[in-house]
Protein backbone atom coordinates (compact mmCIF):
# COMPACT_ATOMS: atom_id res chain seq x y z
CA UNK A 1 0.00 0.00 0.00
CA UNK A 2 1.13 3.30 -0.97
CA UNK A 3 2.96 5.31 1.98
CA UNK A 4 1.21 8.31 1.78
CA UNK A 5 -2.44 6.67 1.93
CA UNK A 6 -1.37 4.81 4.78
CA UNK A 7 -0.64 8.51 6.07
CA UNK A 8 -3.39 9.59 5.42
CA UNK A 9 -5.40 6.59 6.79
CA UNK A 10 -3.73 6.56 10.57
CA UNK A 11 -4.25 10.38 10.19
CA UNK A 12 -7.97 10.02 9.86
CA UNK A 13 -8.39 7.38 12.53
CA UNK A 14 -6.19 9.64 14.60
CA UNK A 15 -9.03 12.30 14.23
CA UNK A 16 -12.01 10.20 14.27
CA UNK A 17 -10.84 8.72 17.65
CA UNK A 18 -10.01 12.38 18.84
CA UNK A 19 -13.32 13.45 17.89
CA UNK A 20 -14.76 10.53 19.82
CA UNK A 21 -12.89 11.15 22.90
CA UNK A 22 -13.57 14.92 23.34
CA UNK A 23 -17.42 14.36 22.76
CA UNK A 24 -17.27 11.76 25.59
CA UNK A 25 -15.32 13.95 27.78
CA UNK A 26 -17.20 17.38 26.97
CA UNK A 27 -19.84 15.13 27.68
CA UNK A 28 -18.85 14.05 30.95
CA UNK A 29 -17.92 17.81 32.12
CA UNK A 30 -21.26 19.14 30.72
CA UNK A 31 -22.82 16.80 33.22
CA UNK A 32 -20.13 17.65 35.93
CA UNK A 33 -21.26 21.67 35.19
CA UNK A 34 -24.95 21.01 35.53
CA UNK A 35 -24.33 19.13 38.74
CA UNK A 36 -22.31 22.22 40.27
CA UNK A 37 -24.63 24.66 39.20
CA UNK A 38 -26.28 24.94 42.83
CA UNK A 39 -22.82 24.59 44.45
CA UNK A 40 -21.09 27.73 46.00
CA UNK A 41 -19.76 30.39 43.06
CA UNK A 42 -15.76 29.40 43.92
CA UNK A 43 -16.38 25.83 43.16
CA UNK A 44 -18.50 26.52 40.05
CA UNK A 45 -15.94 28.69 39.02
CA UNK A 46 -13.45 26.69 39.57
CA UNK A 47 -14.67 23.80 37.56
CA UNK A 48 -15.83 25.78 34.74
CA UNK A 49 -12.66 27.79 34.21
CA UNK A 50 -10.61 24.79 34.20
CA UNK A 51 -8.05 24.14 31.24
CA UNK A 52 -9.88 21.00 30.16
CA UNK A 53 -13.18 22.28 30.33
CA UNK A 54 -12.03 25.72 28.37
CA UNK A 55 -10.65 22.89 25.73
CA UNK A 56 -13.78 21.21 25.46
CA UNK A 57 -16.41 23.17 25.89
CA UNK A 58 -17.05 26.74 23.09
CA UNK A 59 -16.31 29.64 25.21
CA UNK A 60 -20.63 30.53 24.63
CA UNK A 61 -21.63 27.70 25.75
CA UNK A 62 -19.28 28.37 29.05
CA UNK A 63 -20.41 31.76 29.67
CA UNK A 64 -23.89 30.71 29.18
CA UNK A 65 -23.00 28.37 31.86
CA UNK A 66 -21.94 31.06 33.58
CA UNK A 67 -24.97 33.22 32.93
CA UNK A 68 -27.68 30.45 34.15
CA UNK A 69 -25.67 30.00 37.43
CA UNK A 70 -26.33 33.57 38.63
CA UNK A 71 -30.09 33.33 37.48
CA UNK A 72 -30.47 29.78 39.46
CA UNK A 73 -28.53 32.04 42.64
CA UNK A 74 -31.06 35.03 41.70
CA UNK A 75 -27.82 37.08 41.45
CA UNK A 76 -29.30 39.65 39.71
CA UNK A 77 -26.18 42.52 39.45
CA UNK A 78 -23.94 39.51 37.81
CA UNK A 79 -26.76 38.47 35.38
CA UNK A 80 -26.21 41.80 34.42
CA UNK A 81 -22.67 42.24 34.10
CA UNK A 82 -23.00 38.72 32.33
CA UNK A 83 -24.97 39.97 29.51
CA UNK A 84 -23.01 42.77 28.79
CA UNK A 85 -20.06 40.44 28.81
CA UNK A 86 -21.69 37.74 26.72
CA UNK A 87 -22.60 40.78 24.02
CA UNK A 88 -19.29 41.57 23.77
CA UNK A 89 -18.91 37.29 22.14
CA UNK A 90 -18.65 36.28 18.64
CA UNK A 91 -22.44 34.78 18.76
CA UNK A 92 -24.83 33.20 15.69
CA UNK A 93 -28.11 35.11 15.52
CA UNK A 94 -29.18 31.97 17.46
CA UNK A 95 -27.59 32.11 19.83
CA UNK A 96 -27.97 36.05 20.65
CA UNK A 97 -31.35 35.06 20.61
CA UNK A 98 -31.23 32.32 23.20
CA UNK A 99 -28.98 34.74 25.52
CA UNK A 100 -31.63 37.62 25.32
CA UNK A 101 -34.44 35.21 26.08
CA UNK A 102 -32.60 33.89 28.41
CA UNK A 103 -32.46 36.97 30.57
CA UNK A 104 -35.72 37.96 29.52
CA UNK A 105 -37.57 35.42 31.07
CA UNK A 106 -35.67 35.96 34.33
CA UNK A 107 -36.64 39.75 34.59
CA UNK A 108 -40.04 39.18 33.91
CA UNK A 109 -40.41 36.18 36.37
CA UNK A 110 -38.58 38.48 39.10
CA UNK A 111 -40.71 41.39 37.69
CA UNK A 112 -37.67 44.14 36.42
CA UNK A 113 -40.22 45.76 34.07
CA UNK A 114 -37.77 47.81 32.50
CA UNK A 115 -35.01 45.55 32.19
CA UNK A 116 -37.65 42.85 30.34
CA UNK A 117 -38.49 45.85 28.23
CA UNK A 118 -34.98 46.33 27.03
CA UNK A 119 -34.36 42.96 26.20
CA UNK A 120 -37.32 42.79 24.23
CA UNK A 121 -36.29 45.90 22.27
CA UNK A 122 -32.98 44.12 21.79
CA UNK A 123 -35.33 41.00 20.57
CA UNK A 124 -37.07 42.63 18.09
CA UNK A 125 -33.88 44.47 16.69
CA UNK A 126 -32.11 40.89 16.20
CA UNK A 127 -35.03 39.45 14.56
CA UNK A 128 -35.22 42.29 12.07
CA UNK A 129 -32.02 42.27 11.10
CA UNK A 130 -31.95 38.76 10.37
CA UNK A 131 -34.84 38.56 9.09
CA UNK A 132 -36.06 35.97 11.87
CA UNK A 133 -39.46 34.89 11.99
CA UNK A 134 -41.93 37.47 13.00
CA UNK A 135 -43.83 35.51 15.63
CA UNK A 136 -40.63 35.83 17.94
CA UNK A 137 -41.14 39.23 18.60
CA UNK A 138 -45.09 38.87 19.15
CA UNK A 139 -44.63 36.19 21.47
CA UNK A 140 -42.38 38.21 23.74
CA UNK A 141 -44.72 41.30 23.29
CA UNK A 142 -47.67 39.17 24.91
CA UNK A 143 -45.45 37.55 27.36
CA UNK A 144 -44.55 41.14 28.49
CA UNK A 145 -48.64 41.94 28.61
CA UNK A 146 -49.44 38.78 30.44
CA UNK A 147 -46.68 38.75 32.95
CA UNK A 148 -46.03 42.47 33.25
CA UNK A 149 -48.79 44.62 32.45
CA UNK A 150 -51.22 41.72 33.68
CA UNK A 151 -53.32 42.87 30.42
CA UNK A 152 -57.15 41.08 30.80
CA UNK A 153 -57.50 41.41 26.50
CA UNK A 154 -54.58 38.51 26.43
CA UNK A 155 -56.95 35.65 27.34
CA UNK A 156 -57.91 36.24 23.67
CA UNK A 157 -54.50 35.54 22.09
CA UNK A 158 -54.07 32.83 24.29
CA UNK A 159 -57.31 31.04 23.66
CA UNK A 160 -56.37 31.51 20.06
CA UNK A 161 -53.32 29.32 20.56
CA UNK A 162 -54.78 26.47 22.83
CA UNK A 163 -56.41 24.39 20.51
CA UNK A 164 -52.88 23.67 19.24
CA UNK A 165 -50.93 23.29 22.34
CA UNK A 166 -49.76 20.43 23.58
CA UNK A 167 -51.40 19.04 27.00
CA UNK A 168 -48.01 20.21 28.35
CA UNK A 169 -48.13 23.85 26.67
CA UNK A 170 -51.83 23.76 27.78
CA UNK A 171 -51.21 23.49 31.19
CA UNK A 172 -49.01 26.64 31.04
CA UNK A 173 -51.43 28.42 28.88
CA UNK A 174 -53.87 28.10 31.49
CA UNK A 175 -51.45 29.28 34.20
CA UNK A 176 -51.32 32.26 32.08
CA UNK A 177 -54.65 33.07 32.19
CA UNK A 178 -55.02 31.57 36.19
CA UNK A 179 -52.44 34.39 36.68
CA UNK A 180 -54.12 36.99 34.43
CA UNK A 181 -57.84 36.21 35.78
CA UNK A 182 -56.24 36.35 39.67
CA UNK A 183 -54.48 39.93 39.29
CA UNK A 184 -58.28 41.41 37.58
CA UNK A 185 -59.53 40.68 40.47
CA UNK A 186 -61.86 37.39 38.26
CA UNK A 187 -61.26 34.93 40.82
CA UNK A 188 -63.85 32.08 39.98
CA UNK A 189 -62.63 32.69 36.74
CA UNK A 190 -58.63 31.53 37.86
CA UNK A 191 -59.77 28.88 39.79
CA UNK A 192 -61.55 27.33 36.34
CA UNK A 193 -58.47 27.55 35.07
CA UNK A 194 -56.47 26.89 37.98
CA UNK A 195 -58.33 23.31 37.43
CA UNK A 196 -57.53 22.95 33.82
CA UNK A 197 -53.80 23.17 34.73
CA UNK A 198 -54.24 20.90 36.98
CA UNK A 199 -56.27 18.36 34.92
CA UNK A 200 -53.11 18.61 32.16
CA UNK A 201 -49.79 19.01 34.47
CA UNK A 202 -48.36 15.33 34.55
CA UNK A 203 -45.93 16.03 36.65
CA UNK A 204 -47.06 14.63 40.42
CA UNK A 205 -45.12 17.32 42.68
CA UNK A 206 -46.31 20.22 40.60
CA UNK A 207 -49.77 19.17 40.22
CA UNK A 208 -49.76 19.30 44.10
CA UNK A 209 -48.60 22.45 44.12
CA UNK A 210 -50.95 23.69 42.49
CA UNK A 211 -53.87 22.00 44.35
CA UNK A 212 -52.41 23.43 47.47
CA UNK A 213 -52.41 27.31 45.36
CA UNK A 214 -56.57 26.27 44.71
CA UNK A 215 -57.48 25.06 47.86
CA UNK A 216 -55.93 28.45 49.36
CA UNK A 217 -57.79 30.36 46.96
CA UNK A 218 -54.86 31.50 45.29
CA UNK A 219 -53.68 33.46 47.32
CA UNK A 220 -49.74 33.08 46.95
CA UNK A 221 -50.01 33.35 43.29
Amino acid sequence: MNKYIIIAITLLGTFLLHQIITKTLEKKYTYSLMQSITEDEETFAKKLDSVIVKYLIPIYNREFFRLNYYIVHSDTKKVKEQLAEMENLKMTSAQHLSLYQTVFKYFITINKKTEARNISRKINVLVDENNMDKDIKTQHEMEIKIYLDKDIKTITYIDSILEDCSDQEKAVRYLEKTYIYKANDQLNNAKECMNKVIEYTTDEKQKQIFKDLLANNLKDL
